[in-house]
């Protein structure tokens, strides 16, 4: 888990983790393996945030699957 590893690389970091994933079993396992983590079960084409709101974005093995490239 991206998440996971980057936790163990900042644990006194003010970052403000966040996951997508379409899957409810994929989020309910990146879950068990993280914490202090927003997760949507949503599509990454359809987050509702503002303009600007993410510093930093990583999409690992997902372009492939985005209708909206």
């Amino acid at each position: 888990n991206y998440i996971q590893k980057q936790q163990l690389f900042y644990p006194q970091s003010n970052i403000e983790w966040f996951g997508v994933d379409l899957s409810p079993d994929m989020l309910k396992i990146a879950k068990s393996k993280t914490k202090n983590t927003n997760y949507y079960e949503v599509s990454a084409e359809q987050l509702d945030f503002e303009n600007n709101y993410f510093d930093y974005i990583v999409c690992n093995f997902a372009f492939h699957q985005f209708e909206n490239k």
